[in-house]
C-alpha cells in the first residue's frame, strides 16, 4: 500500500472502523502522516497565533480530528497479529510500550485469522 492510498483508508474509508485487519504498511504510512501533520500544525500555531511552547488551537484541532483513526487503524493493525484491539492500552503501562512495538512491528498472521482476511492480496 502506498502513501496516498493509506492516508484515504484511515483517514476517509475506514474512520471509524475498528474492525477487520490493517497491514503494516497502512499502519506506519498512517503514523508518518500524523507526525507530518503535527509538525505542520504546530509550526502554523507558532507563527502565526504565537503558541511555541504549549498546544494551540489548530493543533488541538487536529488531534481531536485524527484521535478516532489512530486508535482505530491501531486496532486493526493489532488484529493483523490476532490480539484484541484492547491491547493498545498496554502503552499507558510504560513498561508494556517495548512490547507494543513489538506487535506493530512483527508481520501479520498470513491468511485468515480470528479478525478476517489478509489485508495484502498478492
Amino acid at each position: 500500500m502506498d502513501f496516498a492510498t493509506a492516508i484515504s483508508t484511515c483517514m476517509v474509508k475506514k474512520y471509524a472502523d475498528f474492525g477487520g485487519r490493517a497491514s503494516r504498511s497502512e499502519f506506519w504510512f498512517c503514523q508518518l502522516f500524523f507526525l507530518i501533520l503535527g509538525f505542520i500544525v504546530g509550526i502554523i500555531d507558532a507563527m502565526v497565533l504565537g503558541y511555541v511552547y504549549e498546544a494551540g488551537p489548530f493543533e488541538l484541532i487536529s488531534y481531536v480530528i485524527i484521535i478516532i483513526p489512530a486508535i482505530a487503524v491501531t486496532a486493526r493493525r493489532l488484529h493483523d497479529v490476532n490480539l484484541s484491539g484492547w491491547w493498545q492500552l498496554i502503552v499507558l503501562t510504560i513498561v508494556g510500550i517495548p512490547i507494543y512495538l513489538y506487535w506493530v512491528i512483527i508481520k501479520g498472521t498470513d491468511g485468515n485469522n480470528d479478525f478476517g482476511s489478509d489485508p495484502i492480496v498478492n
